[in-house]
């Protein structure tokens, strides 16, 4: 039984990260941060719920002492689907950084320019490193 829930997150990760890079076909620093972030939080809404229902399941079984209880490692289910999420999360965060940083350019304080072309140099270097959704989402596999 816990191969089948192995299985099944393992397929949840895989539908998510097809369902944020469109098939694969996205390039992450080219999308509407807005559809972006919002297929992120739902990716992380998914595991959530994919969580509460085995715990409600879980409670359920658990007053009826003559069915067969849920007697698995949660980590060894979950750990994948949580990490994953974190990433998702830590995703989300770097476009907060870029969209709240990239406002230094419009800035009209003295020598913060400097500052900003730094700020730019450091987000180019990021995307060429990781051009598309399928690479930021690796280390998550």
């Amino acid at each position: 039984m816990t191969s089948l829930f192995i299985k099944i997150t393992n397929q949840m990760i895989t539908s998510c990260k097809n369902y944020i890079t469109n098939n694969n076909t996205c390039k992450l620093w080219h999308e509407d941060r807005d559809v972006v972030v919002e297929k992120l939080r739902a990716c992380i809404k998914l595991n959530k719920e994919y969580q509460a229902a085995f715990h409600r399941t879980k409670a359920k079984l658990e007053q009826s002492p003559e069915e067969r209880q849920f007697e698995f490692s949660e980590m060894y289910i979950f750990g994948k689907f949580d990490t994953f999420s974190k990433r998702l999360e830590k995703i989300m965060h770097m476009f907060e950084l870029i969209e709240s940083y990239s406002k230094l350019g419009e800035s009209k304080i003295e020598g913060i320019e400097r500052y900003s072309t730094r700020f730019m140099v450091i987000i180019n270097v990021k995307k060429e490193k990781s051009t598309d959704c399928d690479s930021a989402l690796i280390p998550l596999l």
